[in-house]
């Protein structure tokens, strides 16, 4: 009989000649760097040599036959084989000439875990509660691992909270293009000690002010002071809030294992700004408007810290009843931006700006103009019109629209949390009769994503609509998303394989792969995704573009190295925590 090893060799070097030379690195291949997902610049368009749909794996990639039948066994592979799936381009919704595929510049990526007070994992939730992913909401796998690829770029504020009731509110900055990080510990072992003050500038104490920090929220007595006997160590977010006071916020440091003490920490309010906001006639539907008020120029700064000292993410969007006005408390004086929305019209003029003064009685009427709007009516599948469905209008690239209609360079939304903006994304309500009104911004996009869901979540319909005038109207369908599959072929395997996949930066968790078997990964959405994939330290395919068809199903193969197919040493699976054939179906690098 062949040895073990030389039979391994052997059947890599048929899959080689098989492929048309495929590099043997693979059985000889050094120790590299741990690899990460590559650059999406470049990556965005297709490759002309994108795997598409195939007829199924060759038998070389396939498992021997000897073993095909060999069924779940043990396995003295400890490391498990990695694949990060990320989609580039989406295929559920045809574009119109010209326009952007849906979901374009949602390019931002984060990747982070929680943990608890001895360092181990933590299982719960990582949801965005402020910022342009606005309630999107992230699952951390059983290791405390969470993620995403397909987010906009933007300050964002998330709220994350453990399985055990613990919480904590974090900023996070999302750039394009980037991986940003955050590990949050929510362990009570870890927590310090904050005690501090809120005082005005003349240094007298303000009580019953409300102190929101890392989630948690406290009142400072008559003197000013305040305590929390838990708060996580980190960067955490701090907002401090009193009527008639100008809102304050903050990201403080936070130690390990220790105290701030009361006199180490103060929070100073100045005095608040009043501004009444009112629609001056009506134009376009019955429907409340949307104002927005942003900072002109410099905001206003902490000068010991350096930071930005107003919560503009709490004031934003202000809603306008028709004939009615709204009084905005808790400003603070100086210029200020001013932006309304409406159904049907838009701000005439579109931004206009305006000085808050301190002591006075500030008041803005908005002028509307009728504007570009898009009509239509959304009925069932039998014709009868859908009432009360949420009718949806997203710009190609909501962030860059955002930006756009605030007159701003893209990065603008590295300096604030900024929410999207209606002409980048809209939703609204259908009436009883299914109509709807929405407003087109032809100068920010030439084209938009119409969508419908039904009052009870069960049926929708989606389509790409010009930025022109006109009638549009959908047919609500059940909901079933057509989805496709990747096969992975992994030649020459005797044993059992840990894999763990990531898809679109979520991590899933770490499975055994029999020997027989191909990994197949189903439910993908049509589209071109990138796959990269490597065990241990040895990238095996980096930037590969692959295009999953509806109901359809896309083959690749890979070549393992040598560690993949024989496993590690006793002493290897010794020093981790394994002792033997079969202890590896939860390898401890399940990261």
């Amino acid at each position: 009989m062949i040895p073990l090893r030389q039979r391994t060799l052997l059947i890599l070097l048929f899959v080689a000649l098989a492929t048309g030379g495929v590099v043997i690195q693979a059985v000889l291949q050094p120790d590299l760097a741990p690899q990460e997902p590559g650059d999406l610049r470049g990556a965005q368009k297709p490759d002309p040599a994108i795997a598409g749909p195939s007829e199924p794996l060759s038998p070389l990639m396939q498992a021997p036959e000897e073993v095909r039948d060999v069924g779940a066994q043990g396995t003295t592979v400890i490391h498990p084989l990695k694949v990060e799936l990320t989609l580039l381009k989406q295929g559920s919704i045809d574009a119109l000439g010209g326009i952007q595929p849906v979901g374009s510049g949602a390019s931002a990526r984060i990747k982070g875990n929680l943990l608890g007070s001895r360092g181990e994992p933590e299982v719960g939730t990582v949801t965005f509660t402020a910022g342009a992913n606005r309630g999107r909401v992230l699952e951390t796998d059983s290791t405390g691992h969470f993620g995403a690829s397909d987010l906009y770029q933007g300050l964002s504020i998330v709220l994350v909270e453990s399985a055990r009731g613990i919480r904590s509110e974090r900023e996070v900055m999302l750039r394009q293009l980037a991986t940003s990080s955050l590990v949050v510990s929510l362990g009570r072992g870890e927590a310090c000690v904050v005690r501090g003050f809120v005082r005005d500038r003349a240094g007298e104490p303000i009580g019953q002010a409300k102190v929101r920090m890392d989630a948690q929220e406290a009142f400072s007595d008559d003197l000013g002071e305040f305590f929390f006997p838990r708060i996580s160590p980190g960067k955490i977010l701090v907002v401090v809030t009193k009527e008639g006071r100008a809102s304050y916020r903050e990201k403080l440091n936070i130690p390990r294992n220790g105290a701030i003490k009361r006199d180490k920490l103060t929070f100073t309010l100045d005095e608040g700004v009043s501004l009444t906001l009112s629609v001056e006639g009506l134009v376009g539907s019955n429907a409340p408007s949307q104002a927005y008020l942003f900072p002109i120029g410099v905001q206003r700064v902490n000068a010991i810290r350096g930071q930005r000292t107003y919560p503009w993410h709490l004031v934003n969007p202000i809603e306008i009843q028709p004939g009615r006005s709204v009084q905005v408390d808790g400003l603070p004086p100086g210029h200020v931006s001013l932006m309304i929305f409406h159904p049907g019209a838009t701000g005439s003029p579109a931004l206009v700006n305006k000085k808050l003064f301190a002591g006075r009685s500030n008041h803005h009427g908005f002028v509307l103009k009728k504007a570009p709007s898009l009509r239509g009516q959304v009925t069932m599948s039998d014709g009868s019109p859908a009432a009360r469905a949420t009718v949806g209008l997203d710009a190609p690239d909501v962030g860059l629209a955002t930006t756009k209609v605030m007159q701003q360079k893209f990065t603008h939304n590295l300096s604030m949390v900024l929410p999207p903006l209606p002409a980048g994304r809209q939703r609204m309500e259908c009436d009883e009769n299914g109509r709807f009104t929405l407003t087109l911004h032809p100068t920010i996009s030439k084209g938009y994503y119409l969508s419908a869901l039904s009052a009870d979540g069960t049926q929708e319909a989606r389509r790409s609509v010009r930025a022109e005038s006109g009638e549009a109207d959908l047919v609500l369908k059940e909901i079933r998303r057509a989805s496709g599959s990747l096969e992975i072929g992994l030649a020459g395997r005797f044993q059992g394989l840990p894999v763990k996949v990531t898809i679109k930066g979520k991590p899933g968790e770490v499975t055994m792969l029999d020997p027989a078997d191909a990994l197949v990964i189903d439910g993908l959405e049509p589209g071109v995704w990138r796959a990269e994939i490597w065990w241990n330290y040895d990238c095996l395919e980096r930037a590969r573009q692959i295009e999953v068809e509806p109901d359809g199903r896309t083959s690749l193969g890979v070549v393992l190295p040598i560690g993949a197919l024989e496993g590690q040493s006793a002493e290897e699976r010794s020093r981790s925590g394994l002792s033997g054939p079969g202890g590896g179906s939860t390898p401890p690098d399940g990261r």
